[in-house]
């Protein structure tokens, strides 16, 4: 089994419970940075299992991931998608494999990215492909000089 090491402070990752991380009861398990909780970097495991989600993501990036679920569960849970196809849009606006498109996995940018291109999925259909061509960037740039012209007039 994969143990992950902390990316911000190099230090090993060790196993601890819910109660060594958040001070309460239950069967949840992390792998913490060994310099918690000076460094805060963990990551939760698998429901019954010491199997990691990811990798160790410090507050910052936790966040992130939780707002990128928060994006992207919807498409699957309503059933407009279907959970693979969610995960296979990810893999492709992200070039990764497989493996490495799980929330668990991402870095920062990443997160960012699938964060800013959601709200682009989320355009109906028929706009969607009006627009395929244009990179987020142009995108953004379109919407600026859209909300401009719309406060002018």
């Amino acid at each position: 089994m994969y143990i992950p090491n902390c990316q911000y402070c190099g230090a090993r990752a060790k196993l601890a419970n819910a109660y060594e991380v958040f001070g309460k009861d239950s069967d949840q398990h992390y792998y913490i940075c060994f310099n918690f909780p000076s460094c805060d970097a963990l990551v939760g495991c698998h429901p019954g299992t010491i199997n990691p989600y990811g990798i160790l993501a410090n507050r910052e990036l936790r966040h992130l991931r939780r707002l990128v679920h928060n994006a992207i569960d919807p498409f699957w849970q309503s059933g407009r998608m279907t959970r693979d196809q969610v995960y296979e849009q990810i893999e492709r606006e992200l070039n990764l494999t497989p493996d490495e498109a799980h929330i668990g996995m991402l870095n920062k940018a990443q997160c960012e990215t699938i964060l800013c291109r959601y709200q682009f999925w989320q355009a109906p259909v028929k706009m969607r492909a009006d627009f395929s061509q244009f990179s987020s960037d142009k995108i953004k740039r379109m919407a600026r000089r859209k909300r401009r012209k719309a406060r002018s007039a």
